[in-house]
């Protein structure tokens, strides 16, 4: 004849239950000790049991001078069935709504793949109307003096170009000057200087 099974976590947890249900009590450790023992429990796992029991909101545990006691009204098993109800509903939720995302990702992933299959046909694609685009730049540059837009954008930078003209040749004559009446007598030399850096006699403002 086998040997009998001994009872599981889960189940001795039920006993307790069962126990506080029949009774609607308060009990210390040293009284569930001694029930539990009759109803199959080793007495010196009692406590561990009851405190993982109330870790999980099982039971209310509360100890009171040196005595620890422990209850569990019938009332209280179905406000923490209810709150078990709510919290998977809510995971439930939460899962249905990273499901969504991911369907997403993966219609996401699907349409990538399908574009990567194409992939080399527009690469091609795109690498011959880049060349179109490039030979007709090409032909518009050459017209480029005869495009109405370019001619008026010339024509207005003309009074600033001829400003910035003058104001260097004015610029030359005082530099010019400065360097006669520092080197005094040195005249042709400077002016043979000058005429090296391209400053002619010609030289003159814009009207």
């Amino acid at each position: 004849m086998g040997k009998k099974r001994g009872m599981s976590l889960e189940e001795k947890r039920q006993v307790f239950l069962s126990i506080f249900s029949e009774t609607e009590d308060v009990f210390a450790l040293k009284e569930l000790e001694k029930i539990a023992s009759k109803r199959g429990i080793n007495s010196m796992i009692v406590k561990d049991i009851l405190q993982g029991m109330a870790d999980d909101d099982l039971i209310h545990a509360e100890k009171v001078g040196i005595s620890t006691y422990y209850w569990c009204f019938p009332s209280e098993a179905g406000v923490r069935a209810r709150n078990l109800v709510s919290q998977l509903e809510r995971e439930l939720e939460q899962v249905k709504g990273e499901k969504t995302k991911v369907d997403c990702e993966l219609c996401t992933r699907q349409a990538l793949v399908h574009d990567c299959e194409e992939r080399p046909g527009l690469v091609e694609e795109l690498s011959r109307v880049k060349s179109e685009l490039d030979a007709l730049q090409a032909r518009m540059a050459k017209f480029a003096d005869c495009d109405p837009e370019a001619y008026v954008l010339m024509k207005e930078a003309v009074p600033k170009s001829k400003e910035a003209v003058n104001r260097w040749v004015e610029n030359i004559w005082a530099l010019e000057g400065w360097m006669k009446k520092k080197f005094e007598g040195r005249g042709k030399e400077i002016d043979q200087f000058f005429k090296q850096c391209g400053v002619t006699d010609d030289l003159d403002t814009l009207p």
